[in-house]
């Protein structure tokens, strides 16, 4: 029976590209750039909903708070993540989780790994 994966957070699931597959706007990576520790890249396959900031408050509130004399609940706000599914991605290998889905080998990788992103225009 198949299921239906969710992410949760600030999780990403990405299909990691073979760095030996290339493609039409991929980036080169140098053979002496290759010794040490490279970005891996992958595709976006689906991302976590977002997360919650606190609201900025001026500091005397936020003290209040912290200082347990204000029972006032804090403010959030909702932020959702920037990348899009069919997007590359490339991020470091040491901050991924590798997972097997349906016979598919893929990593999740925390959104504030993520050190940049293409997407075709």
């Amino acid at each position: 029976m198949r299921k239906k994966v969710h992410l949760l957070g600030i999780n990403v699931l990405v299909k990691p590209i073979d760095p030996g597959e290339e493609s039409v706007g991929a980036i080169i990576v140098p053979d002496e750039a290759k010794k040490k520790e490279v970005l891996r890249m992958g595709t976006v396959m689906q991302k976590g909903p977002g997360f919650f900031i606190p609201v900025h408050r001026d500091k005397d509130d936020m003290q209040s708070i912290i200082d347990g004399k204000d029972n006032k609940s804090l403010e959030m706000s909702f932020i959702s993540l920037e990348i899009e599914e069919g997007d590359t991605v490339y991020y470091p290998k040491k901050a991924t989780v590798d997972v097997r889905i349906e016979g598919v080998n893929y990593a999740i990788v925390e959104y504030l790994a993520i050190k940049m992103y293409a997407r075709d225009i």
